[in-house]
């Protein structure tokens, strides 16, 4: 047992899962978004309706690191996550209060 100076912060273990279950889970969608991508060139924007943690968006920027990245959702906790990975705009909305801001080239709305 370590000296209580020496406790690790509240939820520590926690989000340490939730960051290595983020990038597996990311990992995992790759192959599947590159195909798509393949089928879909010259995309510039991505917004992700539904976004959650951000799954989807890590393995779309994944590919294409100069695109640009929305993430729309409604749960405090999910956007919290959502907001806090670096080059994804989050957004807290319900997806049919969402209305972007100029030209999106891609929607995506995909379920596993």
């Amino acid at each position: 047992m370590r000296p209580p100076t020496e406790q690790r912060p509240s939820g520590w273990r926690v989000r340490r899962c939730v960051h290595k279950q983020k990038r597996r889970f990311a990992e995992q969608r790759v192959p599947f978004f590159k195909n798509l991508l393949r089928l879909t060139p010259d995309v510039e924007s991505v917004c992700d309706l539904g976004a959650n943690v951000g799954h989807n968006l890590i393995a779309i920027l994944s590919i294409v690191p100069s695109v640009l990245a929305t993430g729309v959702e409604l749960n405090p906790f999910a956007f919290r996550q959502l907001s806090s990975i670096p080059g994804i705009t989050a957004v807290h909305s319900a997806i049919q209060d969402y209305a972007p801001n100029g030209d999106l080239t891609w929607y995506s709305r995909v379920e596993y």
